[in-house]
């Protein structure tokens, strides 16, 4: 818990839970990595599965980062807690809410914009199969798409300070994008 909120303190609980389950005699720290890590993604997401740090990209990072942990579960043969389980199912709808026409996910919040091969990589490996999330008011990113017209929009406050390292003062800001073409970036 000396890690930064957010996804540093999900990626620190999720290499101790990780670790547990690797090594010999591990179950002790895999029991307790486990109880952390569920700390901390209760503590880092919002009600409709948003991180508070409201950066898609980090978004992104914390479903690969639980992915590749379900990956070491299955390795075990163990099934991943459901309170992990269902944070990553979660997680996956507002991503998928955040991505243009292209594919591609939107950047906000400092984050940077990741290509479409990228996303869809991200999301296989995490195994949710799931729609986007067009309202996600907890977290705040509003998606409109008419046809091949895709608009995302910020409709929340900034995140705190304390939970984002490049946060923005970003609302009503909005991208646009007709097809593969975006014609808007981040434009508030």
């Amino acid at each position: 818990d000396r890690a930064p909120a957010g996804l540093p303190r999900i990626a620190a609980w999720a290499g101790l839970t990780a670790a547990g389950l690797l090594m010999a005699g591990g179950d002790p720290r895999r029991t307790y990595g486990e109880s952390g890590l569920a700390k901390a993604l209760t503590g880092a997401t919002t009600g409709d599965g948003g991180l508070i740090c409201r950066t898609p990209a980090a978004q992104a990072e914390a479903i690969l980062l639980l992915a590749m942990l379900n990956c070491v579960y299955e390795a075990r043969r163990i099934e991943m807690p459901a309170p992990i389980r269902d944070t990553l199912a979660s997680l996956v709808p507002p991503l998928l809410g955040c991505r243009m026409g292209d594919g591609g996910l939107s950047s906000w919040q400092g984050g940077r914009p990741i290509d479409d091969a990228t996303i869809r990589a991200i999301i296989a490996a995490s195994g949710v199969r799931t729609r986007p999330l067009s309202q996600a008011r907890d977290w705040g990113y509003q998606r409109l798409a008419s046809g091949s017209t895709v608009l995302v929009f910020d409709a929340a406050p900034p995140p705190l300070g304390r939970v984002s390292e490049r946060g923005c003062a970003s609302t009503f800001a909005f991208e646009l994008s007709d097809g593969d073409h975006r014609l808007v970036v981040n434009c508030g």
